[in-house]
């Protein structure tokens, strides 16, 4: 697929700009392993773990919050960032540093409020599956949620739309290139596991960890943000 050999082309020659950006996201992602409970991270999001969440006491249910808005926001930082680098290349443009940063700090808010409002409706689904009977069905209606909105975000950052046109865009996308968000989730999801597993195997679990968090942070996590960006763009049959 054009986009996937677009992707890992852009992060070979861009890795060391790749790696500077994701910088923030990897904080974010240290910020959720420090304070493990009751977050969690997954497929680049921050989830809640529910149950241990009933169990929180009111300041570390405080401290979790603040670490949501912190962690998404650096998050989002990334994806900014290096959405606005595939722009970019594909577009034949190049901005000056201020035009760069303005992109950047007119995006950032509603991609911020955009992933606040997937892990709200995300911790939601996980509380209903405690209480409702059919589990599997709230993963499900979760994982439908999170590829009709897949395109959202690249559609903020790289076409400037507003959050609502943005959403009526993603769901048109995604539905007419299902296969698209599926296979991202799909490769993504096995690039995790096979690092992961290599990491704990090559240098056991206290030295793997570490390991498995740089690599899924600096390589992993910004290529993602690469390939999606372009699976987006492929929607430009010129570009």
């Amino acid at each position: 697929m054009k986009a996937l050999f677009n992707a890992v082309d852009d992060y070979f020659k861009m890795w060391d700009t790749a790696i500077i950006f994701s910088i923030p996201a990897a904080v974010g992602i240290l910020l959720a392993y420090i304070f493990s409970k009751p977050t969690y991270m997954a497929l680049g999001g921050l989830f809640f773990r529910t149950s241990d969440l009933l169990k929180a006491n009111p300041i570390s249910l405080l401290a979790s919050i603040i670490l949501v808005f912190i962690a998404v926001g650096l998050l989002s930082a990334t994806l900014v960032f290096i959405a606005l680098l595939v722009k970019e290349k594909r577009t034949l443009t190049t901005h000056t540093k201020r035009v760069y940063m303005e992109r950047f700090y007119k995006a950032i808010l509603p991609i911020t409020f955009f992933y606040l409002t997937l892990f709200g409706i995300n911790f939601i689904l996980q509380s209903l599956s405690l209480v409702v009977p059919g589990l599997g069905f709230f993963h499900v209606v979760s994982l439908a949620i999170y590829i009709l909105t897949f395109f959202m975000p690249y559609a903020v950052i790289i076409d400037k739309y507003s959050l609502d046109t943005a959403l009526m865009k993603s769901i048109s996308l995604s539905l007419k290139y299902v296969f698209r968000p599926i296979l991202w989730v799909g490769l993504i999801f096995s690039l995790l596991i096979i690092e992961h597993a290599f990491s704990l195997i090559v240098l056991g679990y206290n030295i793997g960890t570490y390991l498995s968090y740089l690599l899924a942070s600096l390589v992993i996590l910004p290529f993602s943000i690469f390939f999606g960006a372009h699976l987006y763009m492929d929607k430009y049959p010129l570009s």
